[in-house]
């Protein structure tokens, strides 16, 4: 397959097939890349949830991160390829009724709560991963606990509330150092960081109300947040990077192929 010879109307290269499929295909990818590094952290921010010993850093995390790719790869690809496929569409009507395309704060609250219902599920079994759970223990928790529900919607919505902090951050970190590679991946990291932080009250309730703790006091649900901070700064930062790396590499192939 080649893509040289395909040119637009307008004297610009036209889209491929893969140019279409790898906005599907890509992201599912880089998520599973992403988890396995950034695997550990989320255990011990289970862990520390759950007032559970810490495990020691083991090979054998590694390893289960490597087996948990291609399942945790597929949920997280599918929640973040169903947010593009609703912004996408929100922006081409948008277009068609000549009003910017920029979506309001209002608006991306909105494609959240949906993406957050539709992904519950995932979002629960990746949670109980972590605690050992099977992929049929959480969704059969889920189902007899749609309380779940909740704290997975507060979860993502204190997480895009966040994101306006991040923007910022990202803006002034590159004015001040310039946009280079260091400061992206200190901006990828730190954006994840955050929206980890804001969202980690629900985070821990989820944890909680799974293992069938009650919530007793305000400092249970602080507990593990620096944690799931680094686990969720890692794998933003490696989700960013293999989605990037595999975007050229890709490229590369399809072109010369």
């Amino acid at each position: 397959m080649s893509t040289i010879s395909q040119v637009s109307q307008n004297g610009s290269p036209a889209p491929s097939k893969w140019d279409y499929v790898s906005k599907y295909v890509i992201p599912p990818c880089a998520a599973g890349i992403g988890i396995v590094p950034s695997y550990y952290f989320f255990c011990a921010k289970t862990s520390l949830q759950l007032g559970e010993p810490v495990p020691r850093f083991s090979f054998k995390f590694l390893v289960d991160g490597i087996k948990a790719a291609p399942n945790i790869g597929g949920l997280v690809g599918t929640q973040i390829i169903f947010q593009n496929i609703l912004e996408e569409a929100i922006k081409e009507r948008r277009k068609r009724q000549h009003l910017s395309e920029d979506l309001d704060f209002q608006t991306k609250i909105g494609i959240s709560t949906v993406v957050a219902i539709v992904s519950s599920p995932a979002l629960v079994t990746f949670n109980g991963h972590t605690m050992g759970w099977s992929a049929k223990q959480s969704r059969k928790f889920f189902v007899k606990n749609p309380k779940l529900l909740a704290c997975v919607l507060a979860q993502e919505t204190f997480f895009l509330t966040s994101l306006s902090i991040c923007d910022a951050l990202s803006f002034r970190m590159k004015s001040t150092f310039g946009d280079n590679k260091a400061v992206k991946v200190c901006s990828d990291f730190s954006s994840g960081a955050i929206g980890s932080l804001f969202g980690h009250a629900a985070n821990t309730t989820l944890t909680l109300w799974q293992k069938g703790i009650k919530v007793e006091k305000a400092s249970q649900l602080a507990k593990g947040a620096l944690t799931k901070a680094v686990a969720v700064g890692v794998f933003s930062v490696c989700y960013n990077e293999a989605k990037e790396f595999l975007k050229t590499k890709s490229q590369g192939f399809f072109v010369f192929s």
